[in-house]
C-alpha cells in the first residue's frame, strides 16, 4: 500500500472519530438542556402552586390542569440516565472512575462532578440539581474534602483529569 493511500485512509479514520466526537457532545448538550428545561418547569409549577395557596380560594380546576401538566412531563423522565451515559460516551467513563473504592460519592455528588467536568456555572448547576447557588458552593466545598484535595488544588482541573 502506497503512503499517500495510507495517509488518505488515516485522514478518513481521523474525520470519522471526529464526527463521532461531535455528534455525542450534541446529544449531550441535548440531553443537559432537557434538564435544564425540566428543572425550569417544575419550579414554574412550584410558582402556580404558591400561587394558587396564596389566593385563599380553593381552584380544584387550576391544580387539575397542573398534574396533567406534571404528569405528561414525567413520562419522558429518564433524562439522568441518557445523560449519564453519554457523559461516560464522550469523557471516557468519568462517572465510573469518579467513584473508586476509596471514595463513595453520593448521586448528588457524582452529578455535580460530571457538571463541574462540563464547566457549567454555579447558577447553571443549582438549576439542574434544584438547589440554591449558595447550596452548589457548599456542594462543591464537601466534594473537595471528600477527594481529599489541598487548598491550592483546583476542583474543575483535579477532574478534568479523572
Amino acid at each position: 500500500m502506497s503512503r499517500q493511500s495510507q495517509a488518505e485512509i488515516e485522514h478518513l479514520k481521523s474525520e470519522k472519530l471526529e464526527s463521532e466526537i461531535n455528534y455525542k457532545n450534541n446529544e449531550l448538550a441535548s440531553v443537559t438542556m432537557h434538564l435544564l428545561n425540566k428543572n425550569e418547569f417544575v419550579n414554574g409549577v412550584r410558582k402556580r402552586i404558591e400561587g394558587i395557596v396564596n389566593e385563599n380560594g380553593s381552584s380544584k380546576e387550576e391544580l387539575k390542569r397542573i398534574i396533567k401538566t406534571i404528569d405528561r412531563n414525567l413520562q419522558e423522565d429518564d433524562s439522568w440516565d441518557k445523560f449519564s451515559y453519554h457523559f461516560d460516551q464522550v469523557h471516557g467513563d468519568f462517572l465510573k472512575n469518579i467513584s473508586s473504592d476509596e471514595i463513595k460519592l453520593t448521586p448528588q455528588e457524582t452529578k455535580l462532578a460530571a457538571y463541574l467536568r462540563m464547566n457549567m456555572s454555579s447558577k447553571e448547576i443549582a438549576n439542574l440539581m434544584n438547589i440554591s447557588v449558595r447550596g452548589v458552593e457548599l456542594a462543591r466545598y464537601r466534594l473537595r474534602k471528600k477527594l481529599k484535595l489541598e487548598r491550592d488544588q483546583n476542583l474543575i482541573d483535579y477532574l478534568r483529569q479523572v
